[in-house]
């Protein structure tokens, strides 16, 4: 299944064989930011701009756990199974409109705690809250081979946290505009970025240096994704125009433009 957000307040969920309409789910009036599965407990994590994080069950459906009354109003967030010593734990980390970045770990009440009138089965304990930026956070992923948390922000950098030591982060800086996006890859290793400066920039996340930009856009980038078995780059403009870029000479291999109107 396929699950998409939307600034109407709901979830919708689709066929992964057809893209057949299955289901809505209505998590109230407000713009859901972003979601995430965690699949080891078959759950889905959504955040709204009421400053809610709302957690569904996956088989039923159904709200089991929420926080409100957030400070700050989750843009993006990233769920993934941690695994440390023998405990195994689900996180979520989120990224917010204050240039914070907080991690949380999910946790099932106990018995004592669910009580009778409630659902709500699931509750987040949070780990730590950190000022990364100094804009709007666009992004978070788990970098799980790094054991890092990479941010991109409208403030116009990246940003590299470890999880685990915290400490100071690795700051990726060269962007002249804000950034909207990125994508890790695990076999190359490195980052390629993308924002409202119509390049998309490779990074070495060891030294923190740019490896190169692809320059070719003439709107802003929304996204961009790696996809390794090809040897590729895929960005895709606001104007919805998609480039794919070869990984090894940085050339652009073709252009796709999207003339369908859409409301």
């Amino acid at each position: 299944r396929w699950a998409t957000t939307s600034r109407d307040g709901t979830i919708r969920l689709w066929s992964g064989k057809d893209l057949h309409h299955l289901r809505t789910l209505r998590c109230g009036k407000a713009w859901v930011t972003d979601l995430g599965i965690l699949p080891r407990q078959n759950k889905l994590v959504a955040s709204t701009f009421s400053r809610v994080l709302r957690v569904h069950d996956m088989t039923s459906l159904e709200v089991v756990g929420k926080m409100t009354e957030l400070e700050h109003t989750p843009l993006t967030l990233d769920c993934w199974t941690h695994t440390h010593a023998d405990e195994v734990t689900d996180r979520v980390a989120t990224g917010d409109n204050g240039g914070f970045v907080t991690m949380y770990k999910m946790l099932e009440r106990d018995d004592d705690d669910k009580g009778m009138e409630t659902k709500d089965h699931w509750r987040m304990e949070r780990l730590w809250k950190v000022s990364l930026h100094t804009d709007w956070v666009s992004k978070v992923r788990y970098m799980s081979d790094l054991n890092v948390l990479c941010s991109a922000s409208l403030d116009r950098t990246l940003c590299l946290y470890d999880v685990e030591r915290r400490g100071t982060p690795r700051r990726l800086v060269g962007h002249s505009k804000g950034v909207y996006s990125f994508d890790w890859s695990k076999s190359f290793k490195f980052i390629a970025s993308c924002g409202l400066d119509r390049h998309v920039m490779l990074w070495n996340p060891f030294s923190g240096k740019s490896m190169g930009s692809l320059v070719g856009h003439s709107a802003s980038i929304q996204d961009v994704l790696i996809i390794e078995r090809e040897n590729q780059i895929v960005s895709v403009g606001v104007d919805k125009v998609i480039k794919v870029w070869d990984i090894r000479n940085h050339k652009c291999l073709q252009t796709f433009i999207d003339k369908g109107y859409y409301r």
